[in-house]
């Protein structure tokens, strides 16, 4: 279901009320734009927030197009590494899609498609890309749905069978201790890169 992340804790509905509060927003959208850790912290932070698809379609309004200048800028590893997750978690929800076109997702997305393209913390920021534009291929928008069919690479489909299948064989705790999620610290649903690998073999055929 589309709300998978929400349980109804404490903790969602704070985050719930964050992803409501315009000011909020845009304060984290101006943190993106500084350098240092407060940045990082800002992108990890709309990745937790846009937990439903209402929630996702505020943060993607005020934050969407922050988060994809610091994707064109290039630089800071772990904030592009932040970024990139934050974006994909977006994208997960078709209701963002005309705010993430405007604010240039798929062009920003593409940029890190490459094989090569890996940052120093060795975290996969390509197939991170790939999952965000498998998300944007489901559009209803056929515009959003050409351009993303476009640019997604369809060589990281067997990259996202095993990560499905790691995220079936192991625990939540081994998932995070060891990084699996394309080298990043955190936990994945099944459902998320199911849902990223259909989405993926759809655009192939697309």
């Amino acid at each position: 279901c589309s709300d998978e992340a929400t349980r109804g804790t404490w903790a969602d509905k704070l985050k719930l009320k964050a992803a409501s509060d315009v000011d909020i927003l845009r304060g984290v959208a101006a943190a993106l734009a500084t350098p240092g850790e407060e940045a990082v912290h800002a992108a990890a932070l709309v990745r937790s927030i846009a937990i439903n698809p209402q929630a996702a379609v505020a943060v993607s309004k005020e934050v969407a197009p922050a988060l994809c200048s610091v994707l064109r800028r290039q630089k800071d590893g772990i904030l592009l590494s932040w970024s990139l997750m934050a974006l994909i978690r977006l994208a997960q929800h078709p209701e963002t899609h005309p705010a993430l076109r405007r604010a240039g997702a798929a062009p920003s997305l593409s940029l890190f498609t490459r094989p090569n393209h890996r940052g120093k913390l060795t975290v996969r920021h390509d197939l991170l890309a790939s999952m965000g534009l498998a998300f944007l291929s489901s559009s209803s928008s056929v515009e959003i749905r050409q351009e993303a069919c476009s640019l997604v690479p369809l060589r990281t489909i067997p990259e996202l069978v095993q990560l499905l299948r790691q995220r079936l064989q192991l625990s939540a705790e081994e998932v995070v201790a060891k990084k699996v999620f394309c080298g990043m610290p955190v936990d994945y649903r099944p459902r998320f890169a199911a849902q990223s690998l259909t989405l993926l073999c759809e655009a192939s055929a697309a």
